[in-house]
């Protein structure tokens, strides 16, 4: 069974939405569950490129994501966007 990591980024439309520095890996999961459709952790890369393990970071970046998807019930990252969300604390009030 092929999933969205398989195939390549063809997309030339982004939506930058969440949060404005993604830090924690798992941060990239709730921003494209919240409708994002790219989402950047340049500093956790840098480091890990600086001890030489930023396969390993990207890896795990992946993995991450495909337990999101597992968690969920979605069969692709896409998915992300059509499950029932938890929203709480500031994002809440925001959104109200």
């Amino acid at each position: 069974m092929r999933s969205s990591f398989d195939q390549p980024f063809a997309s030339q439309q982004f939506n930058a939405q969440g949060r404005p520095l993604i830090r924690v890996r798992a941060d990239v999961a709730k921003a494209l569950a919240l409708g994002a459709t790219v989402g950047g952790i340049a500093r956790p890369f840098l480091q890990a490129q600086a001890r030489g393990q930023l396969v390993q970071a990207i890896e795990t970046v992946l993995e991450e994501l495909r337990v999101a998807c597992l968690l969920t019930g979605s069969a692709t990252v896409q998915d992300l966007r059509s499950v029932p969300r938890v929203v709480g604390g500031r994002l809440r009030a925001w959104q109200a």
